[in-house]
């Protein structure tokens, strides 16, 4: 297979209901910023990392990322990461043709592994299906995933037909599932000050 490029998204639409409620981008562990940490581990793995976010305070504005917006974000309810795997899908494709691939992550995600990129893709050759999705725990992460870029005109269609749930569209698809067995669970995500507290306690005794 020739050489891919490959774009991480990082989906930071969230508004930490459950936290500050300013953002979950913004939210913070350990010295730095929750964005700080995916966008570190992201930046060892793929020069293109961007940002799906509408937010453009100083912490996103410091990173010096692309941020790119949801083009289906008029809907009082949202569209969900859906929306924003769908603006990256776009981005990829227009900039790199559809032989390009998407991965995509949440901001809540501060312990990626480190061969996140290189295990999806192995799969995804491997097995030459349309999107490669993590697991761990015994747990399915639908929004860590690799995707073909050229599943951007299908996405719009789900989207524009009403379906807003990952798996409602990606049953559709070839699928492969990748498999980390690590002890501490690289895909664990803070939903909640409890899962904060988990984190901080993660990093001092790393």
């Amino acid at each position: 297979m020739d050489e891919v490029i490959i774009t991480a998204v990082i989906l930071a639409g969230g508004q930490g209901r459950r936290l500050d409620r300013k953002g979950k981008y913004s939210v913070i562990l350990g010295k730095n910023f929750l964005i700080e940490h995916v966008v570190n581990r992201l930046k060892k793995q793929t020069k293109n990392v961007i940002i799906n976010t509408k937010y453009k305070d100083s912490i996103i504005k410091k990173l010096g990322l692309l941020c790119i917006e949801d083009s289906f974000n008029n809907q009082e309810d949202g569209y969900g990461p859906l929306a924003g795997i769908h603006a990256a899908l776009n981005y990829s494709q227009k900039e790199f043709g559809n032989s390009s691939l998407v991965l995509s992550v949440p901001v809540d995600t501060p312990f990626l592994p480190a061969n996140l990129i290189s295990r999806l893709l192995s799969s995804f050759v491997v097995n030459n299906n349309d999107i490669s999705i993590a697991m761990s725990k015994g747990r399915i992460h639908p929004t860590i995933a690799l995707w073909k870029s050229s599943l951007k005109s299908d996405l719009e269609k789900c989207l524009n037909s009403g379906i807003r749930k990952i798996d409602s569209f990606t049953k559709q698809f070839d699928l492969s599932y990748v498999k980390w067995d690590d002890t501490n669970d690289p895909f664990f995500n803070i939903n909640n000050r409890h899962d904060l507290t988990l984190a901080t306690e993660r990093i001092k005794n790393n």
